[in-house]
């Protein structure tokens, strides 16, 4: 059976260099902190079986044959073409293709990759190889290696998968250094109940992250799985329970995936992010034995010496503080030339400090944090004293606090925008479904540039970001007048979001945005193409035409809950309202009220 399968493969493999006709399924890579589908990997369909063909495992039989070159360059080519032909859905996305390392060294693939770069240069940055370590370790990998420099010279990227030795992963990567690396179930299965199979995972993960390696968890089959990788910091994920490979290249996750990725977000900050009602001091709180006020210095000595971990000792009487006595300053008291002997038979209570920061079990992180930096002299291994209902219930070390408050802070800006900082398309997402919920009418805005695209390809990359940051920053200063009353994301590119809760002020601060824009963007240009008042750049089909210069289009609407139940048909009438902005050729906003 198992001989007729690979038959049949190896029959319709050989058809399809004979003719190079393929036809590829695609499977989604989903990036959760954004809710977003970031490329696909490709797989050849074969028509004459259900499913579809990985040709890494038919490794052995095509070399055999000699058709491991052959039908890679084929795979390549027309994945080339796929990519020319829909330049616009594969803008920032990528597409992973599983290469054979026997074709990575062929100087006739090579050759071949390079003749494809000269008439379509941009694949690079939508083409990442996928090598197969199962299949390398027979190979010269000094050889596997030059291949990739010439490759990576050239502005690919790779991702390897199948990590069957730690050392041959190590050793590869020390040299190569993919973007990606590719684990499958045999990694992750069961690690909830696997302690040294959860510990080798996360130690592998600070490794990859440490070396700035993507890790994608594949073949990703049940919730519970996907929900135990985001637990552990997997942020790339792909399999069937994500979505199963498909003809059709899919540009976003189902509404079943969103949601609960947005629910998990949720979560997280009610658990981390700095607020009143979010983590509080003591879940840091570690016990530490206390002493009385009338044990003498000598005694704390002794309790110090056998204790060298301990960072100080607190002082209670009948449970309430006292005092905090402070490693090292005891230490140096008592190391002068007469401190032992002035001391050693005396009180604790003279060497120790009486206002230490002393705070209640529920204080949050903030609110610590805010008292700490309005005290000075303090020492990040000095103990912060934490009681209940005003009895001694433990302590924090200072660097604890600050490593969980930096822990937090980059946990909730893997949701924000990396170039604004403002927060990404999940955030929005939330904000706009609270709105929703609260029952109250609201405005939402939909803000993006006209002509940026022709900008950004005239006069680059950097100075487009320039003008997106511009942009951000002219929505900060609204949001910091108006307060709470606004609410700012950033959805990507050129694209803003802007919740307004007081919709009174929806048409003031609508014209306020637009008339800032216009007054300043005049800046960013050459003083040539303003007096010109257009610049000259490829639109879309690749010809030259004449762009004016970039406007505003603020696309507004007015939410009243018994009218909009949900997201999308918000989205809707806001694209509709966009249309409107788009007819006319300079900065505009429009604000749609209600009716047809």
């Amino acid at each position: 059976m198992v001989k007729k399968k690979m038959s049949g493969k190896l029959d319709y493999l050989s058809f399809l260099v004979e003719r190079q006709a393929v036809k590829f399924s695609y499977q989604p890579l989903l990036f959760a902190t954004a809710a977003q589908i970031i490329g696909w990997e490709v797989f050849l369909i074969n028509p004459y079986e259900a499913g579809y063909i990985d040709l890494k495992f038919l490794f052995d039989i095509l070399k055999e044959n000699n058709l491991v070159v052959k039908i890679d360059k084929i795979v390549v080519k027309k994945i080339s073409e796929i990519l020319n032909e829909n330049k616009s859905i594969f803008e920032n996305k990528k597409l992973f293709v599983n290469i054979s390392p026997v074709s990575l060294m062929s100087d006739d693939f090579v050759t071949f990759v390079t003749g494809i770069l000269s008439v379509n240069p941009m694949i690079t940055k939508n083409i990442i190889f996928e090598i197969s370590l199962r299949t390398c370790e027979n190979l010269s990998v000094n050889d596997l290696h030059r291949a990739i420099r010439v490759l990576k010279k050239q502005g690919f990227e790779f991702s390897v998968e199948d990590i069957n030795s730690l050392k041959f992963f190590l050793d590869f990567i020390s040299v190569s250094k993919p973007t990606y690396v590719k684990i499958g179930r045999e990694v992750y299965r069961d690690i909830a109940m696997d302690s040294i199979k959860s510990k080798y995972l996360h130690s592998f993960l600070e490794f990859c992250d440490e070396c700035r390696i993507k890790v994608i968890a594949t073949m990703i089959e049940k919730m519970e799985e996907f929900l135990r990788l985001l637990e552990i910091g997997i942020e790339y994920l792909q399999g069937y329970f994500i979505m199963p490979p498909g003809m059709e290249l899919k540009t976003s996750v189902s509404n079943d995936i969103k949601e609960l990725l947005i629910e998990i977000i949720e979560d997280q900050r009610k658990h981390y992010f700095l607020s009143s009602s979010s983590i509080h001091i003591g879940t840091l709180c570690i016990k530490v034995p206390s002493v009385g006020p009338h044990i003498l210095c000598e005694e704390a000595l002794e309790i110090l010496e056998k204790n060298p971990k301990l960072h100080g000792l607190v002082v209670t009487k009948d449970g309430k503080v006292e005092g905090l006595v402070k490693r090292d300053r005891f230490l140096l008291n008592l190391s002068t030339m007469y401190g032992f002997a002035m001391y050693s038979k005396r009180p604790i209570t003279l060497l120790m400090d009486t206002n230490p920061i002393i705070v209640e079990y529920n204080t949050s992180l903030y609110d610590v944090i805010k008292e700490l930096s309005a005290r000075e002299g303090e020492d990040i291994h000095d103990y912060i004293i934490i009681t209940k209902n005003g009895m001694y219930e433990g302590v924090v070390t200072i660097k604890d606090l600050l490593r969980k408050s930096t822990q937090i802070e980059i946990s909730f800006a893997k949701h924000l925008n990396p170039l604004t900082n403002l927060p990404g398309n999940l955030l929005i997402e939330k904000q706009i479904n609270s709105a929703i919920e609260s029952g109250k009418n609201f405005c939402i805005f939909y803000i993006d540039i006209d002509n940026f695209k022709p900008f950004n390809d005239y006069y680059g990359f950097e100075k487009g970001d320039k003008v997106i940051l511009h942009l951000a920053s002219i929505l900060k200063e609204i949001r910091a007048h108006w307060q709470e009353k606004v609410f700012i994301g950033h959805i990507g590119g050129d694209d803003f979001i802007m919740i307004v809760y007081d919709e009174k002020e929806a048409e003031i601060i609508a014209k306020k945005i637009v008339e800032v824009f216009d007054s300043t963007i005049q800046y960013f240009y050459h003083q040539s193409d303003l007096a010109r008042g257009y610049i000259e750049a490829k639109n879309r089909k690749g010809e030259i035409e004449k762009f004016g210069l970039m406007s505003l289009s603020v696309a507004c609407v007015k939410v009243v809950p018994e009218k909009f139940s949900n997201i999308e048909e918000i989205s809707n009438r806001l694209s509709e309202v966009k249309k409107l902005c788009k007819q006319k050729n300079t900065s505009c906003y429009v604000i749609w009220e209600g009716g047809p």
